[in-house]
């Protein structure tokens, strides 16, 4: 598995490394900053890049032809059904499943639990003023 597979399997890795940093980075210079812009940026960078990823991943199982033999539709080094191919396979298909779904649902997890941990006003309103406009008596929690 070497090429474009790989190179496509890192940029989600990569992402999450820089926005981690960013975050520390930015965590040392504005104290209140924590896990909730990790899980926003994490969650908006996943998905601007979800479905290029998945899309790439799962074309390795269609070929295309080249005068006489088939290749991998997106990593163009490897010949369609050899071993080769097959390991592609199953490390494309284990990433997709992983980056489509485990992925999502650890941001799931981690959005949850920053919303439980919000008490009172923050929790009912956090996104209310989108809908109802800013009041600062409505958003305002009691002392």
């Amino acid at each position: 598995m070497v090429g474009k597979t790989i190179s496509t399997m890192i940029v989600p890795l990569v992402l999450a490394f820089f926005v981690g940093l960013f975050t520390l980075l930015w965590k040392a210079l504005v104290p209140n900053v924590g896990q909730g812009e990790y899980v926003r940026a994490m969650s908006f960078g996943g998905i601007v890049i979800y479905s290029a990823v998945i899309q790439k991943l799962v074309s390795n199982y269609a070929s295309v032809s080249v005068e006489g033999t088939n290749y991998a539709r997106h990593d163009t080094g490897i010949e369609f059904d050899s071993d080769g191919h097959t390991s592609l396979m199953i490390g494309s298909i284990f990433y997709a499943v992983t980056y489509g779904l485990i992925g999502p649902a650890i941001l799931l997890i981690m959005y949850y639990r920053g919303m439980k941990a919000r008490k009172g006003a923050l929790k009912s309103y956090y996104f209310g003023f989108l809908v109802k406009g800013y009041d600062k008596v409505r958003y305002t929690p009691p002392p």
